[in-house]
């Protein structure tokens, strides 16, 4: 399989804002100071990578393969592990570390909403479209699905 140039110049450039994102993240500055202001301006520019990688991801899935259930399910142990995880040490060095408390249903609501770290949330919406593509695309498939 030939690789797309342009789509790989793309994702390199998309992986830069990332960082970039997670570097000048405008944290730590007070309101109405040049900085924070200077943050807020930037990141209308660099914001962009989170839509063209789900972009991607839809444009690149392969529609004969979404109702494999084996699949499905592969991918969706291939990231929820690590997601549970990741979700769990990250709790966990929030509860000994930063001194939080939280009861059980915090735990499973900041698993269940991917908020146990700010970057995990991606991981969950990459389950939700996983879990979501086969739907649509019966959904796409019915007589008025393209119109809406």
């Amino acid at each position: 399989m030939k690789t797309n140039t342009y789509v790989q110049w793309v994702r390199g450039i998309c992986i830069l804002m990332v960082i970039l994102i997670h570097c000048k993240s405008g944290m730590g500055y007070d309101l109405n100071t040049f900085e924070y202001n200077y943050g807020i301006i930037l990141r209308q520019f660099i914001n962009f990578p989170v839509a063209v990688f789900v972009f991607f991801s839809g444009y690149y899935t392969k529609l004969d393969d979404i109702h494999d259930r084996s699949r499905l399910i592969a991918r969706i142990i291939r990231l929820g592990i690590p997601y549970l995880v990741w979700s769990i040490i990250y709790i966990a060095y929030r509860m000994i570390v930063a001194h939080e408390i939280f009861s059980f249903y915090q735990i499973i609501c900041l698993i269940v909403n991917g908020t146990a770290s700010g970057q995990l949330y991606f991981i969950m919406v990459m389950m939700q479209c996983t879990l979501l593509t086969p739907l649509i695309k019966k959904f796409m498939q019915c007589k008025f699905g393209n119109i809406i």
